[in-house]
């Protein structure tokens, strides 16, 4: 993918589970960011920060993971974008990647990754057809 692009600047933010990356991989054309990287208004970071207080975060880390149950007591476990009003935490695929059970309250939503789909679940809603 780099050969095939090679006017881009690949940087990539470090976190927690690959801190010697720079190390081992420092023969990659890669900028290694080891405490994020701002861009204009947006902050983008390995870990989300406890409180935002201006502009907006891009982060990852938690996996976000959301639980939705029907009047049954079915479940589903989803794996998606978890945006609250000031930061966006990232979604995380894999057998080795947990999750963070997100509890949505107030604004924030979740924009699940359903199949080939987005499917967007706020506060307000207890079930979700998907």
């Amino acid at each position: 993918w780099l050969d095939a692009h090679p006017d881009l600047e690949l940087k990539v933010i470090v976190g927690n589970h690959d801190r010697d990356a720079a190390e081992r991989f420092a023969h990659w054309p890669v900028r290694w960011i080891a405490d994020g990287l701002t861009l204009g208004d947006i902050e983008l970071r390995h870990e989300p920060s406890a409180v935002r207080r201006d502009g907006f975060e891009i982060a990852g880390h938690l996996h976000p993971a959301l639980r939705l149950r029907d009047r049954h007591r079915d479940a589903a476990r989803l794996v998606g974008f978890w945006q609250r009003p000031r930061s966006l935490v990232l979604p995380a695929f894999g057998s080795f990647t947990g999750g963070h059970a997100v509890r949505l309250q107030g604004r924030a939503q979740f924009h699940a990754i359903v199949d080939d789909r987005i499917v967007r679940v706020d506060a307000r809603q207890s079930s979700v057809s998907v």
